[in-house]
Formats: C-alpha cells, structure tokens, sequence
C-alpha cells in the first residue's frame, strides 16, 4: 500500500521531483514542521521578523526553519515587507486565522489537479 504522501504539504517537492524517499522524509516531518509554523507565525504575529531573526530567537540553524516563512508565504499568511536584514527579507503577517492542516493540503493540491 502506497502512503498518500503526494496529498502532504511539501514546499520542496519540485526539488526532489517526486524521489520516494524524499516524500517519506517530508511525511515523517509533518507533525515537527506544523508546530514550528505556528512558532514562527506567532513571532511574526508579535512583530515583522527576517527569518534569520526568527532563527536567532528559537536557537536553531537558519536552514531548519526558513522552509516555514516560505510555506507561510504560500498560504498567504504572511508576506514580504521590502525590508532585508542581514541578508534576509522581513516578514509580516497578513492574516489572523491559521487554516486546518486538511484546508493546508487542499491548498496546495490544487496546483496539481
């Protein structure tokens, strides 16, 4: 039986071009990746941050979190402001309700059908 990892919210899938053990690794990350949304989202909530920024205040590498500011930005949740600091742009969100994950995956598959 296949998983229905095609169905999963992967901001990376037109890197791995449907590589199946690159689709497992993005559906075995999916619980860590939506609480790590909702973190950055709270923070650009509070004020607009860079992801660098963001990644300073979590005490994580820049590369373990930058993939949520752009699945951000792809749901329309938050967006860029025009400002860069130190090298990355300043986000600032733009909506007050975070989507279901089912609304999430709905959303992005539409691309696809």
């Amino acid at each position: 039986m296949q998983l229905e990892i095609d169905k999963v919210l992967d901001i990376c899938s037109g890197r791995h071009q449907g590589n199946a053990e690159s689709r497992f690794a993005n559906y075995r990350s999916l619980g860590n990746r939506a609480s790590q949304r909702q973190m950055v989202l709270n923070l650009i909530r509070q004020t607009p941050r860079s992801m660098k920024q963001i990644a300073a205040i979590c005490g994580v590498p820049f590369n373990t979190i930058s993939g949520r500011g752009s699945e951000l930005k792809k749901l329309g949740l938050v967006e860029e402001t025009g400002i860069v600091v130190h090298g990355s742009m300043v986000l600032r969100a733009v909506e007050t309700v975070v989507p279901t994950a089912e609304e999430v995956v709905d959303f992005l598959n539409k691309d696809d059908e």
